[in-house]
């Protein structure tokens, strides 16, 4: 017992971490993930709903061109760089897996022919 509140007391924020990480994998065991959306769904306002729709399009490449082109006007150039290069090895990494390992695309339809 002892030692257990010794390990908490020197690290409470990785201790806080790895009980979340358990106890989600405990309920990712627990409920299917049709059972687990329905449990979560309950938990948000409908105006998430919104919001999301237009949010999720945030993690297309035109944000990353837009970041890299704003990052130039600020004269950050090597910031600029770095940002289209993760852009082009991102999109390099998963075009290549795909052709290797002919994954599915989000909506569970086989990928026919790599975009």
């Amino acid at each position: 017992m002892r030692t257990i509140k010794r390990l908490i007391n020197l690290n409470y924020y990785f201790f806080t971490a790895i009980s979340i990480l358990l106890l989600a994998f405990l309920f990712n065991f627990s409920f299917s993930k049709t059972d687990g959306f329905l449990i979560f769904n309950h938990f948000h306002p409908a105006w998430l709903d919104i919001f999301f729709k237009y949010v999720t399009h945030l993690g297309d490449g035109l944000i990353s061109i837009l970041a890299a082109v704003i990052l130039i006007a600020l004269r950050k150039k090597k910031k600029a760089m770095t940002v289209v290069l993760a852009y082009i090895y991102s999109g390099l990494l998963i075009q290549i897996a795909k052709r290797i390992f002919h994954l599915s695309s989000a909506l569970g339809h086989p990928v026919s022919k790599v975009e």
